[in-house]
């Protein structure tokens, strides 16, 4: 069943077509009127349609009606009411179905009126239903990282809320204690006592960021359950220079400090971690493993961990979402069970879909989510995900290139490394690496689709990139969003439309910040009005993609919706500041704090957007401790944002600055919830943002009335 498509014929009524199958439609009428209507719809213009007269019952062919002379029905609407006008079935591929419309108001309606025709039904939000600005045009900040005295900066910083031993540095945000390995996880356990070392204890010589060069080969999963995580990368190191752009680093840190970056919730951010590892006797490390001397894939396992709370909170996940926060790019899972993947296996596109994919380079991996004897048989992994390296076509064999993130355990069916598919004529072809004691191998598309469940991509193009914030604040009538935006394209192309909230993963979302109803709503503008293009779902979901085609030489209209579902304090009662110490659930509020505020979503916040953020709280602070951390000019960044937050305990009202930050009892978020809208397109794209009026609020509700998937 198809959502229904909304036209507004007259002040008070409006006509739904609904598409219940794919040759019927069903025509409905709301008179919202306190008065009775009489309507007609003359059909005189389609063909080869069926017609049942709701009222009469009668079902006949156009053809039949245009052979009585008539082939318009009349009815009278009742007032205040929706009503079946009729049915249509459309009986063959030549069907076409036109229609137009005549209705007048029955007696006893205000004298004056006149009787209105539409040869063209208008469509919702047009400048007819409401006149005025549809917004206020605001500035779109510029992201900017540059990284400028940015590490001395970080290092002072750390120099001041972490404590040194010797010369290395011991980051107090993520220490080598039980919370960084546990907190919020519903795992807390590990079968063998950990201890946390540094690399000089558990590598023999000396150690590189990166020794010799980046590979799939890098990359060995331990003991965490984060295979969704580590193949992605595996795919990364196919292209190194994806991954080297993650480090801030160029090599080992003298004083024990890295910095890397993942594009998390839209936006990218950077996670310092000092180079302590969970490590098992026998100074092996408890998770990821080096491949020789080198730390790279370790920090970034850590760096992860520490961005959503600890090490065991990140097992088990998508893998297109662990492809998003690595690279930035929009990313989607193909579920071979589902309707649209069966059609495509079906009619043979799906194959030229994934070669494709391989041919133009895009990151891919795959999941085994089905629990089978004969798969673990064979060498797969249940419950495991694997980075997807080639898709490749030889003598009528279609081959997938797949590797075990574990670096080890393969498959064993056809064309595994020792099968005796491998002719000379298709290793010439391939030219294949059957190593067997490096996790990868090959596997014919047709055992690919029946032992795996999932793959995942990210689109890896050129693309003109757009990310944008604002929030859902929460009001009397539910929720106001605080931007609309306008887009047009230099030529046509698909545009991927991105929508973020805090993603549910993260320490203490789920209990304090929930994900707020949302949805993606994308217009043409015409004129002073907006004709709905495309409408996502509408859920308390923490992130929505659609795809959309746009036409160079219009103006679209996209619209972050929210009712302002979960933004309200819980139940149960709160926490509250005790001491200076900024425990995990403090430290990840300030976070959500200093995302808000950061509109420009660059490193730190700007002076202006500090002093927006502290004018909030209607309070005094310590301006000459502001300027100190921020350095006069410079932004201010969140681990000096944490510091004079710590400092300012002692000495201010921090929790009426909480309260007025939206926090009510601490530590919920009771106002706001945060987004990022992302957009990806091939062409140029320039896009303004307003802040909505009450005009464009009701044009909006017009356009989309009915079409909401909730």
């Amino acid at each position: 069943k198809m959502p229904a498509t909304c036209k507004k014929l007259g002040q008070n009524l409006l006509l739904f077509e609904e598409q219940n199958q794919k040759d019927s439609v069903e025509i409905k009428l709301k008179n919202k009127s306190s008065q009775e209507l009489d309507f007609q719809l003359d059909f005189s213009e389609s063909q080869g349609v069926l017609i049942e007269n709701s009222i009469t019952a009668n079902v006949e062919t156009i053809e039949d009606l245009k052979s009585k002379g008539s082939q318009v029905i009349s009815q009278t609407i009742p007032p205040n009411s929706t009503h079946k006008f009729a049915g249509i079935y459309l009986i063959s591929e030549s069907s076409c179905l036109k229609y137009s419309s005549n209705f007048q108001d029955s007696p006893g309606i205000p004298s004056g009126a006149d009787s209105k025709k539409s040869e063209t039904p208008t469509e919702i939000g047009t400048p007819s239903s409401a006149d005025g600005p549809l917004g206020t045009e605001v500035p779109v900040p510029t992201p900017s990282y540059e990284l400028r005295f940015f590490e001395k900066r970080v290092e002072s910083s750390y120099t001041s809320i972490s404590r040194f031993e010797g010369s290395q540095s011991l980051d107090l945000f993520f220490p080598p204690d039980y919370n960084s390995l546990f907190l919020g996880a519903e795992n807390s356990e590990m079968e063998d006592p950990v201890r946390w070392q540094r690399p000089d204890e558990f590598m023999k010589g000396s150690y590189e960021l990166y020794l010799d060069r980046i590979e799939p080969a890098d990359i060995n999963q331990g003991a965490l359950g984060d295979c969704w995580f580590m193949s992605p990368i595996a795919v990364l190191a196919e292209k190194p220079e994806l991954v080297k752009r993650l480090f801030v680093n160029k090599g080992v840190s003298e004083i024990g400090l890295y910095h890397v970056w993942f594009c998390k919730d839209g936006e990218w951010v950077r996670v310092t971690v000092d180079d302590y590892f969970p490590c098992l006797m026998g100074a092996r490390t408890a998770f990821s493993k080096p491949n020789g001397n080198e730390l790279w894939v370790m920090l970034l396992e850590k760096a992860y961990s520490k961005l959503h709370g600890s090490y065991k909170i990140i097992e088990g996940g998508l893998p297109h979402k662990g492809l998003r926060d690595l690279t930035g790019l929009p990313s989607k899972a193909h579920f071979f069970e589902s309707d649209g993947t069966q059609s495509m296996i079906r009619d043979g596109s799906f194959w030229d879909l994934l070669k494709n994919y391989s041919d133009k380079g895009y990151l891919m991996t795959a999941s085994v989510d089905k629990s089978t004897e004969e798969a673990k048989y064979k060498g797969l992994v249940t419950g495991h995900g694997y980075s997807l390296l080639r898709c490749a076509e030889a003598y009528g064999n279609k081959l997938l290139n797949i590797r075990n993130p574990w670096g080890h355990y393969e498959w064993e069916g056809a064309w595994c490394d020792h099968s005796r598919c491998w002719t000379s004529k298709m290793k010439e072809a391939l030219n294949p690496n059957l190593d067997e004691d490096d996790g990868a191998f090959w596997i014919s598309y047709e055992d690919f689709l029946k032992y795996f469940s999932t793959m995942s991509v990210a689109i890896c193009e050129d693309f003109s990139e757009k990310r944008l914030k604002g929030v859902f604040k929460r009001n009397s009538s539910g929720a106001s969003t605080e931007f609309y935006y306008e887009v047009e394209v230099k030529a046509d192309t698909k545009v991927y439309v991105e929508l973020f909230q805090e993603d549910t993963r993260i320490y203490g979302v789920n209990e304090w910040r929930k994900p707020t109803d949302m949805s993606i709503n994308i217009f043409e503008k015409v004129g002073n009005g907006l004709c709905k293009l495309k409408t996502s779902m509408h859920a308390c979901i923490s992130e929505l993609m659609e795809e959309v085609t746009l036409e160079a030489g219009k103006t679209y209209v996209i619209f972050p919706f929210s009712r302002g579902n979960e933004i309200e304090e819980p139940l149960y009662g709160g926490g509250g500041l005790h001491d200076d110490v900024l425990n995990p659930r403090l430290l990840f509020t300030l976070k959500d704090i200093f995302k808000r505020a950061s509109k420009s979503m660059s490193e730190g916040l700007t002076q202006e957007e500090f002093q927006n953020l502290m004018s909030e709280t209607q309070d005094q602070y310590d301006q000459s401790l502001a300027k100190q951390l921020m350095l006069g000019t410079e932004k201010m960044l969140f681990e000096e944002f944490a510091q004079f937050f710590k400092s300012s305990i002692q000495t201010q009202n921090v929790m009426n600055w909480l309260e007025k930050w939206g926090y009510g009892e601490f530590p919920w978020a009771s106002t706001y919830r945060t987004y990022v809208l992302v957009l990806h397109g091939l062409s140029e794209l320039q896009v303004k943002q307003f802040t909505p009026s009450e005009v464009f609020i009701e044009k909006f509700h017009e356009a989309t009335q009915g079409m909401h998937r909730v």
